[in-house]
């Protein structure tokens, strides 16, 4: 889990995390199963999707970008699955939450 925290910005598949912490892809699967309750893939994307939230709801100065460069910046390759997965877990679309934080 400390792998996907160091490494959040990489693409990494579970076979270069399985490979990184010395398991096999099945075993890493149910470590993050049994521990977590999730998936790595599903882990992985709960700190990316995290991290964008951090900097969306940060004061929009010159380093934060637009959301589609923060959501590049974490990892997200298809913005369309982003966004999905953003409003699911968060009710709201990025848009919404970086209007809001730069009204506050």
């Amino acid at each position: 889990m400390d792998t996907y925290e160091q490494h959040l910005t990489e693409s990494m598949t579970i076979g270069d995390v399985a490979q990184h912490v010395g398991v096999s892809v099945r075993s890493l699967q149910r470590a993050f199963q049994e521990d977590l309750g999730t998936s790595p893939s599903r882990y992985l994307e709960s700190l990316r999707l995290a991290r964008v939230r951090e900097d969306l709801l940060a004061p929009n100065g010159p380093d934060t970008g637009s959301v589609t460069d923060i959501a590049y910046r974490w990892g997200f390759v298809h913005l369309s699955r982003f966004a999905a997965a953003y409003r699911r877990r968060y009710g709201e679309t990025p848009s919404a939450t970086r209007l809001r934080a730069n009204h506050h």
